[in-house]
C-alpha cells in the first residue's frame, strides 16, 4: 500500500496520520519481516524435499541438544550446530 494511502489511514484509524518518515519506517520494518518469513518458508520447503538433509539435521540437533531439548538454548549450543551454520 503506498505511503499516505487513504485506505491505510482508514484501516488503522485516525492515529495512523503520522509523519511520512514514520510511515515509511513502518513499511520498511514490515517488508523486512516479510522477507525473513518467506526465506524461512523456502528453507523449510527445500529441507522437506530432501529426507537425507532432514536426517542429518535431526542427528545434529540430537547430538548437541540431547534427548531433553526442552531446556533453554545457549549460545554455546548454537556454536555447536556446524551443519546448520551459515558459513
Amino acid at each position: 500500500m503506498p505511503v499516505g494511502c487513504p485506505l491505510e489511514t482508514a484501516h488503522r484509524g485516525p492515529s495512523a496520520r503520522r509523519g511520512r518518515g514514520q510511515t515509511r519506517s513502518g513499511h520498511i520494518y514490515r517488508g523486512g519481516h516479510e522477507t525473513i518469513a518467506i526465506s524461512v518458508k523456502w528453507a523449510l520447503y527445500l529441507i522437506g524435499l530432501h529426507p537425507e538433509v532432514q536426517e542429518r539435521i535431526h542427528q545434529e540437533l540430537d547430538r548437541v541438544l540431547g534427548s531433553d531439548s526442552k531446556g533453554p538454548l545457549a549460545v554455546a549450543d548454537l556454536n555447536e550446530l556446524k551443519y546448520l551454520s551459515v558459513s
